[in-house]
């Protein structure tokens, strides 16, 4: 009989995932700098550090992206400059973290502080409340579609339709989704439900497919309305919230949710604020 036992732990996190305590392993709790840098003599049974990330303990630094950047909490910065920058969301200094502001934004994806992430591309209007938009990002192809949903229904063009529906209803309209690298579903619960509209999508097209739970805000100016709700727009600036936009004050404030999910090859994979990117990678 093997004399190797796993052992559950828990995790004793703040509110941007960073790991303070493991138990029942770990008996003192763990200190970090504003921008991340702890003791590394301090031994930890969680391969997670600084909000919920992975260190590489034998540098001392955390690879974040999927491996796109290293960042050092003890020089404050990343190794490499930021492919975004300077004239986009990497900002003037390529090489900052979060632009000095550690303590009110983290950047799992190496890119930015998770602000706004803007698009723009050729778009199409299918009646007053479905838009249509393709987006170049990193040499893919990413289609995106705006439009209102519930719970296992998505509207097209006027229909409400299911997850399977969807893609032949895009063909009847001139849209190939498997022309496309990943789709992108700003949808209102389109990972809801216990057929999710994200999900079945994917299923049907073999595509990475973003997804929300509950509501998703997102820009409502981008583009100029087409003739009759109908025909080709040009987007421009689009972007999804991924902070709470509104004031405490707002009857909003407390119905904005950002709760992004991704669908592949039948998995569902909860991902973090800088989901946006997520197509990207």
């Amino acid at each position: 009989m093997s004399k190797h036992v796993r052992q559950s732990r828990l995790l004793a996190i703040e509110q941007q995932g960073t790991v303070l305590n493991v138990f029942p392993s770990q008996q003192q709790a763990l200190a970090y700098t504003p921008y991340g840098h702890r003791n590394l003599r301090t031994q930890i049974s969680s391969l997670l550090g600084f909000t919920a990330q992975y260190l590489e303990g034998e540098v001392g630094a955390y690879i974040l992206g999927r491996g796109y950047r290293v960042y050092s909490p003890t020089f404050m910065r990343f190794f490499s400059p930021d492919s975004l920058s300077p004239f986009d969301l990497g900002g003037m200094n390529a090489y900052s973290y979060v632009e000095g502001s550690p303590l009110k934004y983290s950047d799992p994806s190496g890119h930015g502080k998770g602000q706004k992430l803007k698009y723009s591309g050729p778009g199409f209007q299918f009646g007053a409340n479905t838009l249509f938009f393709e987006t170049t990002e990193g040499g893919r192809r990413i289609g995106n579609l705006d439009t209102h949903g519930n719970e296992q229904v998505i509207m097209f063009g006027g229909n409400l339709i299911d997850g399977k529906q969807l893609a032949p209803a895009m063909e009847a309209k001139g849209i190939h989704p498997t022309d496309y690298d990943a789709f992108r579903l700003i949808t209102c619960l389109s990972a809801d439900g216990s057929a999710p509209v994200g999900a079945a999508f994917s299923k049907s097209t073999d595509l990475r497919v973003l997804s929300f739970e509950g509501k998703v805000d997102a820009a409502d100016k981008a583009y100029k309305p087409a003739r009759n709700n109908e025909g080709s727009v040009v987007v421009k600036d689009y972007y999804v919230q991924v902070e709470n936009p509104y004031k405490p004050k707002d009857p909003r404030y407390k119905s904005f949710q950002f709760s992004p999910v991704l669908f592949y090859q039948s998995r569902r994979i909860p991902i973090s604020q800088d989901a946006m990117l997520a197509l990207r990678m």
